[in-house]
């Protein structure tokens, strides 16, 4: 069940395919999304988004701050940092906190890069 981040109130992603089989663990990251050769701040969740009962794996990116469209791009994602395990979490409520929080830890760790 990919986009399943996407559910979580504010926070839309980029749901994207893997085309290549060297992924991380699972997990969320923070990491740059590489959208037509222009680095972003992202947030990106490798694994099966066990809150909302999903069993295929993908790969779901919050772009920090971004509003444009990018429907049918080929995306990149540069991967930075673990910053934890993939959780089941009680409500959507729940999840969307956790994930405000993942966005400002990586915003920090991201910085002026």
């Amino acid at each position: 069940m990919c986009g399943a981040w996407t559910s979580a109130k504010d926070f839309p992603t980029a749901n994207l395919e893997a085309k290549s089989e060297l992924l991380p663990a699972d997990g969320v990251y923070a990491a740059f999304v590489i959208i037509e050769g222009t680095r972003q701040k992202a947030v990106v969740n490798v694994g099966i988004a066990p809150t909302f009962g999903g069993k295929k794996r993908c790969i779901e990116a919050h772009i920090l701050g971004f509003r444009g469209d990018i429907y049918g791009k080929d995306i990149g994602v540069e991967f930075v940092r673990r910053l934890r395990g993939e959780k089941a979490f009680a409500s959507r409520e729940a999840l969307a906190r956790r994930i405000s929080m993942d966005a400002e830890r990586a915003e920090r760790i991201l910085g002026s890069r």
